[in-house]
């Protein structure tokens, strides 16, 4: 990690890949060298799992900018320290393609490149596309537990500035259970539209 954190100066922007995809080898690294930063504006959409830059000690360190709140970082916006940016989440690729938010970094969890080259962004695919190509420097973790998705989702390999092998699960959501027990309440519904 040491060119995000050599590079760094203040208010540098940073795009990190959320959801089921949150890179988090990149990430815990990111938060330790939080001593040598100076203030990282962080972009991303809904980081549910781990996110230790979340943490109130680091607020003068990392400023949260999300695309939509999560449990993760709701108090970091509640408290004036993160920031919500209400649009639709068809509408948020156009922030990045038009200038509006124009990262410096790209911080990606990606599949192993095909016999092309060509990496996965796999579980998610919402605004990646869009901060990877505006970013002027993409790090990305390479993970073999990352299935590839088909389509328009896809790295070149030569489009990356830093790759990082790692090995971790991905990042599962646990269901608390709210509708367990209850599917004769929501069925009847459901049936009639």
């Amino acid at each position: 990690m040491p060119p995000i954190v050599s590079a760094k100066e203040s208010r540098d922007t940073v795009f990190l890949q959320s959801l089921a995809a949150h890179p988090i080898s990149l990430s815990n690294a990111l938060t330790d060298f939080a001593p040598r930063i100076n203030h990282l504006n962080l972009f991303h959409l809904m980081p549910e799992w781990h996110v230790p830059y979340a943490d109130p000690k680091r607020k003068e360190k990392f400023f949260s900018n999300n695309h939509f709140i999560s449990s993760a970082t709701r108090k970091n916006v509640y408290k004036g320290y993160g920031s919500d940016i209400p649009q639709f989440l068809n509408e948020q690729p156009k922030l990045y393609y038009q200038g509006s938010i124009h990262p410096e970094w790209c911080l990606l969890n990606v599949s192993p490149p095909d016999e092309h080259g060509y990496c996965s962004f796999g579980v998610d695919v919402t605004i990646n596309i869009a901060a990877s190509k505006i970013s002027k420097n993409v790090l990305a973790q390479i993970s073999p537990k990352m299935p590839r998705a088909l389509w328009n989702c896809f790295i070149h390999a030569e489009g990356i500035d830093m790759l990082v092998e790692v090995d971790e699960p991905l990042p599962l959501y646990k269901s608390r259970g709210a509708w367990r027990g209850r599917e004769e309440n929501w069925w009847p519904f459901g049936r009639n539209y």
